[in-house]
């Protein structure tokens, strides 16, 4: 077996982001490797690859230099564990790990793209809307499954709402009384109980 080539002559130096502080051997997935005990820019110490470090694989410890830039997200830096920043959308900043901000959710708000504005002049909470919706949603995937009639004009989310109104209850779900029957009017209403087990 080749002897493994040493690499102590990186001791001290930095490679990308690295600076090299001592040279290790280890079992990395039942294989020696040569390991490197460095310290990133941004503080963090790890023990890394050093072939990596050499072939430009490993750069850094997946920190970023601030600001920087996700979509409409500008991370200015990280306080008290949270990221600080600002949306060139002029929402507040959201984002709370880094996963959102990968992702650019730093004004993300969870709302049902099919009701985002949509239907405001209805005149309802955003979240009545949201679950109305869902519920709707719901009922034509089941006219698909169950292959049974629906009510012409629910094919319209507007006139489905005003034919069968909000529940005072919004866990309540949308039924059939009949499941022989189709979504039509007079077989269809609210169940306060939860979802029945025939729908």
């Amino acid at each position: 077996m080749a002897e493994a080539k040493d690499y102590s002559y990186l001791i001290g130096t930095q490679l990308h982001r690295w600076t090299v502080h001592s040279i290790h051997k280890r079992a990395v997935s039942g294989r020696k490797r040569v390991m490197a005990k460095a310290t990133c820019e941004c503080g963090s110490i790890k023990s890394v690859i050093v072939e990596n470090m050499v072939r430009g694989h490993s750069k850094s410890c997946g920190c970023r230099p601030f600001p920087y830039k996700r979509k409409n997200c500008v991370v200015v830096g990280v306080r008290d564990g949270k990221f600080d920043g600002f949306c060139t959308c002029g929402r507040e900043f959201k984002a709370k790990s880094k996963s959102q901000v990968a992702k650019g959710l730093c004004c993300f708000k969870p709302t049902n793209k099919g009701v985002r504005g949509k239907y405001d002049f209805l005149g309802l909470p955003k979240y009545t809307l949201r679950v109305l919706h869902n519920r709707w949603r719901a009922m034509r995937r089941r006219v698909k499954l169950d292959g049974v009639d629906l009510e012409p004009s629910w094919h319209n989310f507007v006139s489905w709402v005003k034919d069968v109104g909000v529940p005072s209850d919004l866990t309540s779900w949308f039924m059939r009384f009949d499941v022989s029957a189709g979504w039509v009017k007079g077989n269809c209403g609210w169940h306060a109980k939860g979802k029945p087990n025939v729908c």
